[in-house]
Parts: C-alpha cells; sequence; structure tokens
C-alpha cells in the first residue's frame, strides 16, 4: 500500500479499500477478534473531517478513547472506518490500553492522530519518554496536560515542559484536559498562550455555562475535543446529543469510549445527523433531568469537606465509572491511587456536601458504595 498521510490540509481522509487491505484485512467483510464487519462500499458510513485549530490536523469528528482497553482488532475497525484520532493514556486499564494502541498503530502510524495523556511527572521525561516506546513512536501529536484544579493550571512547569517536547519533537501540539473544576482550570490554561487544543468533559446540560470558554477558544484558534458526553443519554438520545455537540462552535470531534462494532457505525452515523430546533430543545431538557443526581465534578464538595476527603474524586469512582461495568476496574485503580486520600470511610456524615451541592447528588451513598466496593 502506498502510504498516504491523513493529517494534513490537502489530503485529509484516505482510500478505506486500500486502508483495510494495509491492515491485512478484506473489504468485502472481515473478522476482527471473532466478530465480522459489513463493509458493503455502497452502504457503508463515513466520517467527517475537521480541522483541529490552530493545528492544522485534519481529525474525525468522532474520535477514540481507550479507557476501556478494546483490543487491537476492535481498534483497527475503527481505524478502518475512517476514525483517524486516538487518545490514550499509560494508566488506563493498568496499562494495557496503550500496549493495545501501539500495537494497532503499528504500520499506519502516519495515518492516525495519536493524542497521549500525560498521566506522570511532567517535569522528569522518563514518563513521555516510556510512553512513547510503548507506543512504537517518536512522538506523539498531542500531548495532554490533564489537570484537575483550577490554580495548578497556573504552575509554569506545564509550559517548560510543553516548550522542551515540542523543541525535541516528542510532541508536536500540546492540549489540556480537564475534568473537574473543568471552567476554572480551562480558564487559567487559556490565559498561558500556549496550548493548541482543550479537552473538557462536558455535556448538552452545561451549553450556558462554557459558552465564555467556547468563545475564548474560538478567539485563540483552539481545537475543542469533548469528552465524558453520555451521562444519562441512550440510544436516539445519545445520537442527537452527538449531532449538537458537532454543531456547537468550536467544537472539532467528540472522544468516546466504543465498545462494540456497531457503537462505531452509530457515532459515525449520528455525525452527520441534522437538527431542528425541537431535537434542541428536547435535548437540553433530557440532559437537566439526566444529570440531576449526577456529579459534574465541579469540586464544590471536596473543598468544604471539614474531614479533607477527596469527595468528588470518590464520587467519580462510584457514579461514573460504576454505572458501566466495563469500567469496574478502572474505577478501582482510580479510587486506590487517589494521592493522599482519606478514605471514604472517614465520612463523619455531616451532610454539607450535600447541602452545597448544586445537582442534588447522594453524595454520602457514592462515598459508602465506593468504600465498600472499591477499596
Amino acid at each position: 500500500m502506498k502510504e498516504q498521510n491523513c493529517t494534513n490540509e490537502t489530503n485529509p481522509t484516505y482510500s478505506r479499500r486500500n486502508f483495510l487491505s494495509g491492515l491485512g484485512l478484506a473489504a468485502g467483510g472481515t473478522a476482527l477478534g471473532g466478530t465480522t464487519a459489513t463493509a458493503d462500499e455502497k452502504k457503508e458510513v463515513k466520517a467527517n473531517y475537521r480541522t483541529l485549530g490552530k493545528t492544522g490536523l485534519k481529525v474525525s469528528t468522532i474520535s477514540m478513547g481507550t479507557v476501556g482497553a478494546q483490543d487491537i482488532g476492535f481498534l483497527k475497525f475503527g481505524f478502518a472506518q475512517g476514525i483517524n484520532f486516538i487518545h490514550t493514556a499509560p494508566n488506563y486499564s493498568n496499562g494495557k490500553a496503550i500496549i493495545n494502541v501501539g500495537k494497532a498503530l503499528q504500520g499506519i502510524r502516519k495515518d492516525i492522530v495519536l493524542g497521549l495523556k500525560c498521566s506522570f511527572n511532567v517535569e522528569d521525561d522518563k514518563g513521555i519518554d516510556d510512553a512513547l516506546k510503548i507506543l512504537g513512536t517518536d512522538h506523539t501529536d498531542i500531548a495532554f496536560f490533564p489537570i484537575q484544579k483550577a490554580s495548578l493550571a497556573l504552575d509554569p512547569k506545564y509550559k517548560a515542559a510543553a516548550e522542551r517536547w515540542k523543541k525535541s519533537g516528542k510532541c508536536k501540539y500540546v492540549g489540556l484536559t480537564s475534568h473537574k473544576e473543568t471552567i476554572q482550570v480551562l480558564q487559567n490554561g487559556m490565559k498561558q498562550g500556549f496550548y493548541d487544543i482543550i479537552m473538557p468533559a462536558y455535556n448538552v446540560d452545561m451549553e450556558e455555562e462554557f459558552a465564555p470558554v467556547f468563545a475564548e477558544a474560538k478567539k485563540q484558534n483552539l481545537g475543542v475535543v469533548l469528552m465524558k458526553t453520555k451521562r444519562g443519554l441512550e440510544g436516539m438520545d445519545y445520537n442527537k446529543a452527538i449531532a449538537r455537540y458537532l454543531e456547537t462552535k468550536p467544537v472539532t470531534t467528540v472522544v468516546k469510549g466504543m465498545a462494540t462494532y456497531v457503537e462505531i457505525q452509530e457515532l459515525l452515523t449520528a455525525s452527520s445527523m441534522k437538527l431542528v430546533a425541537a431535537d434542541r430543545e428536547m435535548l437540553k431538557e433530557k440532559a437537566r433531568i439526566a444529570m440531576t443526581g449526577h456529579c459534574v465534578m465541579c469540586g464544590n464538595c471536596t473543598s468544604i469537606c471539614p474531614e479533607g476527603i477527596q469527595v468528588s474524586d470518590i464520587v467519580r469512582c462510584s457514579d461514573y465509572y460504576l454505572s458501566n461495568s466495563n469500567f469496574f476496574e478502572m474505577a478501582t485503580e482510580t479510587y486506590q491511587e487517589l494521592p493522599g486520600r482519606r478514605d471514604a470511610g472517614s465520612c463523619g456524615d455531616c451532610g454539607i456536601c450535600e447541602e452545597q451541592c448544586p445537582h442534588q447528588v447522594p453524595i454520602i451513598h457514592h462515598l459508602k458504595r465506593a468504600e465498600k466496593l472499591l477499596a
């Protein structure tokens, strides 16, 4: 196969038939991990592409997350459908995810935009060097700094690492990702002026509060990747939410940890869906209802806990990860690796956190649940 590069302005797509051939798969119906992928070329669902902000990279509007450590064949199937952006981290599924991504990228690295969450000490280059070695590449296209505290977004160590890695060729672009104190983290980060991409946890219910963030991202021509976008939306409701996310400027792509071949096809189809005004109003109301009682990681509960418990992180383990059986391992790892955490069992049932929660989250229930199932 003649090697092509789908990550630039002039050649955003490539022949699916040639791509399948390069993977060693037959375009007419290929067995991957025991599942047969039908490929009627006339009826196949195709990926759409957008430019990722000022990077100039052309990425598919649906991208692949790897928290669940999907097997190699599954990842290759996603690539074969035209998904050309994948996000991974050394700590996903106890290191299994990044190993699978590295193997899936063999022979096609130039066709794929690779995002690496830097879940390691950014002041020591050993972390990124080890990750790149596992991935079988000399660079990541995007190095994402995961920051969950607003004040940390002002720490100069991130800019220093970004400049160092870009100069040495370890990364091309730098992103900021957050799921806690998210708006404040992003706003502080964008003030630093060195980010190329932002990747927040986001839901339809957050449109109004995120408006200033997206406005600033558009002003700086930053690529916007959305994650953790499902939260209570299922089936066609979630498909319509995908369409809504993608019509929200300046959103570029939605990263999703897909688990089935059908889900890949459904999300690619949803990325081309056109909404009417009634759809948007319906989605807003359903998202509001769906998010009631669910943690949005604002961090209020942690900041006011008299026992110093990392409440929002523990609630996330219970509310987000335990809602999906595929993420039980991730919930356990996250809970047990919280730095300096006080056990959820230290909760004195004072109820202050629940009183201050804007989304009526049953926080004490989640703390006890996490301690029982994850400790």
